[in-house]
């Protein structure tokens, strides 16, 4: 009788570590998406080749958002347009070092086991 506290203070404290970090790995993959769509709108905002009623798609790449924004760069060479792309490149760096950070936390020992009883994958 004497053990039964013991294995339910255990599971309840495995229980609530998988909660934890499975939510930290929505926040984690929402940033990422977030700032992925953000930076994607801003570049086609740049362009000027959006038309109105045209919005971004909800799944946006890393591959995309680059060629569009190297497209970019050749087709206008502006100082103001320079200055934007520079500022977004910085902020495309930022967004990889998410991705890497993500990729790298799921791979971890304890957390891959989170990962994968719930099913989260490497972005």
């Amino acid at each position: 009788m004497g053990f039964i506290p013991i294995f339910l203070t255990l599971g309840g404290f495995v229980f609530l570590f998988m909660m934890v970090v499975h939510q930290n790995f929505k926040q984690k993959k929402h940033l990422f998406e977030s700032e992925l769509k953000s930076i994607s709108t801003s570049i086609s905002r740049l362009s000027k080749t959006n038309t109105v009623g045209e919005t971004v798609p909800k799944k946006v790449n890393i591959k995309d958002v680059e060629r569009s924004l190297q497209s970019l760069n050749k087709k206008d060479k502006t100082a103001e347009v320079q200055i934007e792309t520079n500022a977004l490149r910085q902020k495309l760096g930022e967004i990889k070092r998410l991705r890497y950070n993500y990729n790298k936390l799921i791979k971890t020992k304890p957390y891959s086991f989170v990962a994968t009883l719930m099913r989260d994958h490497s972005i």
